[in-house]
């Protein structure tokens, strides 16, 4: 029998805001769970993009904003699809011995987007037929799966019209959180799953925090729930919600920090072969290789690739997995490790629970390393996510980087408050 009970939360924290720190607060006081930890992209996010700040700083703010103990999602993981990163992080949750997986939605309830994933999950043959009609006619890949989607007879007779289901589905976390179920439907998990509305501003929204704070009190401006695209946003122009201020030192990288090394891939020998390993789509590839003489940033790069059915994220997840070389996670990868960065000195007990509920290896320190990698010479996944830390601050400001070094000793790094 376990002695507590864990939930576990899928998240970037790109960077970390007080929407987090409310879904966390929900999580302990709605579904009885004596920990939360978090699960959480390093350096690299999924949006294609390095993090604004790195890993160690966002999981100092998580650890303050409520979470017990964070752990790293792998590269291979981080930089997928929505379907790939949901099936990866939650194969690691159920690995952990994860009980809850919470996560936001912009639905705020299970019901519907269960019966979404279900659909998904088990694809029937009608609904393969519909999606390749839809395909064939032209529509990109999630407007063909909605048209499929909304002539599936189970959905219609739930109430879910073709309106309800385009609102569900335009909505961010509810794709996400349709994926999270699907992943543990597929694996047959035990995990049992939580949602709480989103509060604040939507997931898109590109709010000028600090235009929008003149008119506020210093209370309400202090207490709103602005998206993580704006608070991005802001820091990137040093207009600097008093929460960063302390963070602010040590430096933020933006896409564009991806510039040179992208102009350096393109003149790359064997840059074919990379595309192929790494799994860039064949549509692309070609794209990229019509385009090997592009002189300009890495965001006017990604305006030149996209089209109607290539989007700006993919593009950029996929020109990130090449300077990176690495490539999606596929069910059928090993996932043997992973690296603990940080967690509450008071509440260490949920350490040695995981520990004792995980098939894992969990990493710690050096030596965790050096066992691991005797155990499984042929696991390369933990060598790349090392060397992805190194390119990391390589992207950093050089000023920011002599003053501020990330430690190559992963003892060094973990965060303990």
């Amino acid at each position: 029998m376990k002695s507590m009970k864990i939930a576990g939360i899928i998240s970037e924290f790109n960077p970390f805001h007080r929407g987090h720190e409310y879904l966390i607060k929900k999580t302990k006081e709605e579904t009885g769970a004596e920990y939360v930890i978090a699960l959480m992209s390093g350096n690299f996010v999924q949006r294609g993009e390095p993090a604004i700040f790195d890993m160690g700083l966002r999981t100092e703010m998580a650890l303050k904003g409520g979470a017990d103990a964070v752990f790293e999602l792998p590269p291979t993981v981080s930089l997928s699809s929505a379907e790939g990163f949901a099936q990866g992080s939650v194969r690691l949750c159920e690995d952990l011995g994860v009980d809850i997986l919470s996560f936001g939605s912009e639905s705020g309830g299970l019901s519907t987007l269960d019966l979404i994933a279900e659909a998904l999950a088990f694809e029937s043959d009608e609904y393969k037929e519909k999606l390749r009609s839809a395909l064939k006619e032209g529509m990109n890949f999630p407007a063909a799966r909605e048209k499929a989607l909304s002539e599936n007879k189970k959905l219609q007779d739930a109430g879910l019209s073709p309106l309800i289901l385009h609102q569900i589905l335009q909505n961010p976390n509810n794709i996400l959180g349709i994926e999270y179920i699907k992943g543990l439907k597929r694996i047959k998990s035990s995990i049992i799953c939580y949602t709480t509305g989103r509060v604040g501003s939507p997931y898109h929204e590109n709010v000028d925090i600090s235009v929008n704070s003149v008119d506020m009190s210093p209370e309400d401006a202090e207490k709103s729930l602005f998206s993580a695209e704006s608070i991005r946003n802001s820091l990137y122009n040093n207009r600097v919600p008093g929460e960063y201020a302390v963070y602010m030192k040590y430096g933020t990288v933006s896409r564009d920090a991806l510039t040179s090394p992208l102009l350096f891939m393109l003149n790359s020998v064997g840059l074919k072969d990379k595309m192929s390993k790494c799994g860039i789509p064949e549509d692309l590839s070609r794209r990229i290789s019509n385009n090997l003489d592009f002189i300009g940033s890495f965001s006017e790069f990604l305006d030149l690739l996209k089209t109607r059915n290539i989007t700006f994220t993919s593009v950029s997840r996929s020109l990130l997995r090449l300077i990176l070389d690495t490539k999606a996670y596929e069910p059928a990868d090993s996932l043997n490790y992973i690296r603990l960065l940080g967690f509450k000195k008071a509440h260490k007990k949920v350490l040695g629970e995981i520990s004792s509920r995980s098939g894992l290896s969990i990493i710690s320190n050096s030596s965790d390393i050096n066992t691991f990698l005797k155990k499984h010479p042929e696991d390369t996944l933990l060598k790349d996510s090392l060397k992805i830390d190194r390119h990391y601050e390589l992207l950093r400001d050089e000023e920011k980087r002599k003053e501020y070094p990330l430690s190559p000793e992963i003892s060094r790094e973990i965060v303990m408050i």
